[in-house]
């Protein structure tokens, strides 16, 4: 367990890439709910050639089964799942963020490329962004351009932040100067202008000043124990919100005093890789081992958690639909069984369980558009589509 915690900082929603290349516009098949698999790889023994060792011995401690403690009641098997079968089946795509323009944008682990997917036309253009052994953020879209983390680097010895014109391909790309190990995992951009960067296994978190091209500062966060951070995103105000995955912490910055806010989990162990801040206030988070997810209310410092469904192995990825306003359902992703699941943040009870149809198909990341769930399928190499949320 400890070893699928280390290797998700640099899993769970990291990766992407920048170099430059002609774009690959096609249309994508789909597979139907309740269908086969259509020929798609089964599980992660297709994806071994592909995958750093690393990332390999990661996936693999995933799947391994452990007992979920006390889980809640039993919820609806609901069907109206499909699958979006990407061009490389075998590209491990993991990230994905909802795009102004309408387009989904997900990072190809394996492929050092980002896709770009529009729902309305069923095309996707690959842009190319690194080299495929490329550890690489997952894409966010800031003034005008694509903005990703490269946790290997260009060539380079260590991470690098990369810019990337969507509609050239063109990349710029800057050494974070990170010490050998660690590695660039998310970035995202405070109201002050800066990008901020979440450093797995330096347990720091990068200032960086996109229109000089310069690192600012690097601010160790407190007693994060080596486990590093995780995805990094805006809350209200001045605050970011980050995790500690081995510290099992939640974890607050505020970009304009520079100061660290720690918010221990109460499940220990629980290897939380995921903070996700909502209008309300609340960051709501998910919980690796502790088979769990949960909410902090940073006025009060408390925290409520949620046992995962019955037959639930873990939780990778916690997200709300921001489209709709904050009454709408959450979504979460079991990467163990293969289950995604929708919660209700009002209730807080658990609504629906969606199996996708790819066995061993690793849901990975979640992003909204249009209504709709998209859900990445790290093995299965598909996106799973969930209608109406």
């Amino acid at each position: 367990m400890l070893r699928k915690a280390m290797l998700t900082t640099s899993l769970a929603r990291a990766l992407l890439s920048g170099a430059c290349a002609g774009a690959l516009v096609l249309t994508l098949g789909t597979t139907p709910a309740g269908a086969g698999p259509n020929g798609s790889p089964q599980g992660i023994a297709a994806l071994a050639p592909k995958l750093p060792p690393p990332v390999l011995a990661q996936l693999e401690a995933a799947q391994v089964a452990r007992p979920t403690g006390t889980a809640a009641p039993t919820v609806p098997v609901d069907s109206r799942i499909t699958e979006v079968n990407l061009p490389n089946r075998l590209s491990a795509p993991c990230g994905v963020e909802p795009g102004p323009d309408g387009a989904l944008y997900i990072n190809e682990m394996s492929a050092g490329k980002v896709g770009k997917y529009n729902p309305k036309d069923g095309s996707y253009r690959e842009i190319t962004v690194g080299p495929p052994a490329a550890a690489v953020g997952v894409p966010r879209l800031i003034d005008g351009n694509m903005w990703t983390t490269d946790g290997v680097g260009s060539g380079l010895i260590t991470s690098s932040v990369v810019k990337v014109d969507v509609a050239t391909g063109k990349t710029t790309e800057w050494s974070l100067g990170l010490r050998p190990g660690s590695s660039a995992t998310d970035l995202t951009q405070g109201r002050d202008g800066r990008l901020y960067i979440s450093n797995g296994g330096a347990d720091t978190i990068t200032e960086f000043d996109p229109h000089a091209g310069r690192v600012v500062a690097t601010y160790l966060v407190p007693g994060a124990l080596l486990g590093g951070s995780t995805i990094i995103q805006p809350g209200r105000g001045t605050a970011l919100w980050t995790t500690s995955m081995l510290g099992n912490q939640i974890v607050k910055f505020d970009t304009a005093t520079k100061q660290f806010t720690l918010y221990p989990i109460p499940t220990a162990g629980s290897v939380p890789p995921i903070a996700v801040p909502t209008p309300d206030g609340k960051v709501w988070f998910v919980e690796l081992i502790g088979d769990k997810i949960g909410y902090l209310n940073p006025d009060t410092g408390a925290i409520k958690e949620f046992p995962l469904p019955a037959g639930s192995k873990s939780a990778l990825d916690v997200e709300w639909n921001q489209q709709t306003g904050p009454d709408s359902a959450m979504i979460v992703a079991d990467d163990v069984t293969g289950k995604i699941y929708q919660f209700d943040p009002n209730t807080e009870h658990w609504v629906r369980e969606y199996p996708t149809p790819t066995p061993g198909s690793v849901p990975c990341a979640i992003g909204f558009q249009d209504g709709k769930a998209y859900v990445s399928e790290l093995a299965g190499g598909n996106l799973a589509v969930i209608p109406d949320h």
